[in-house]
């Protein structure tokens, strides 16, 4: 059975400054523009595959200028969007914290794979992590160690 405490903790500094997370090993950082709903948006991606397992942070930056008159719609569609790549519903969130922000998690498995899945929203920051296992969900202690190490700084 997988368990993250197997593996060297690498806490990570995202280059933004926005967050701190720790992953299993040290993980690959990508960026990309994107169009989302007719904003120009950056995201940032910080992932790390093992084996088994894959870890997944994403930071998605709005313009200063956005506002979001309903946080909970804003999370419900990006968790749409995310588990549709996976050809998953969503399903129901329950309310999660981290730092002291109200986000959402959702969980998720088809045949192959168990989706674990957190986001948040502060400011004009969208926070999204994901912990995926081959074969089901990842042990609830190694979810729990994953999760719990996020420290949003905005």
């Amino acid at each position: 059975m997988f368990t993250l405490s197997m593996y060297a903790q690498y806490v990570y500094q995202a280059p933004t400054g926005n967050l701190s997370v720790t992953f299993p090993n040290e993980p690959v950082y990508a960026s990309q523009d994107l169009e989302v709903e007719g904003m120009n948006v950056t995201m940032r991606t910080y992932s790390v595959t093992l084996d088994t397992a894959a870890f997944y942070v994403a930071e998605v930056t709005y313009p200063a200028s956005f506002t979001a008159d309903d946080v909970q719609s804003v999370l419900q569609r990006s968790a749409k969007g995310f588990f549709a790549e996976f050809d998953m519903d969503g399903g129901y969130p329950t309310k999660v914290y981290s730092s002291g922000i109200e986000g959402a998690e959702y969980s998720q498995m088809n045949d192959s794979y168990g989706i674990s899945y957190r986001i948040f929203f502060l400011k004009n920051t969208l926070i999204q992590m994901a912990a995926m296992n081959y074969g089901g969900y990842l042990p609830d202690a190694d979810l729990k160690l994953f999760f719990n190490s996020l420290n949003i700084k905005l």
